[in-house]
């Protein structure tokens, strides 16, 4: 992955839990937009951080806009998961599917976190 000033890995989170079928079932469920109670049963993962800039870097621009991971982007609506509302143009790119361009828009308007399950097909 690449690294931008303003972007940071957190550590391990949730790394008590483990992957196990209750964690599975979790994250299925939240993937599902299917309400969990709270995020204790949540498997590990990481958050991969940008601090909001506006504008973005034009390096950071191009790397987001390539960046295979980038389509790979959810926003889970299940109650208990607890996500931020996205400002209203990252909304309405993200809903007509301009994961980067919806990304780099909440990057210029606030600080902005990617909870991380899987790094190319594994677990956290």
């Amino acid at each position: 992955m690449a690294t931008f000033k303003g972007a940071a890995w957190s550590a391990r989170m949730h790394a008590n839990v483990g992957w196990t079928q209750t964690s599975r079932q979790a994250l299925s469920s939240v993937l599902a937009n299917v309400a969990i109670p709270n995020r204790n049963q949540l498997p590990p993962h990481c958050y991969l951080t940008f601090a909001g800039q506006n504008p973005a870097p034009m390096a950071l621009k191009n790397y987001l806009k390539v960046a295979s991971w980038v389509d790979s982007l959810r926003r889970p609506t299940g109650a208990g998961f607890g996500l931020t509302a996205l400002n209203a143009i990252a909304g309405g790119l993200f809903g007509n599917g301009h994961f980067a361009d919806s990304l780099i828009a909440q990057i210029e308007h606030g600080g902005v976190s990617v909870e991380i399950y899987y790094v190319s097909g594994y677990e956290v």
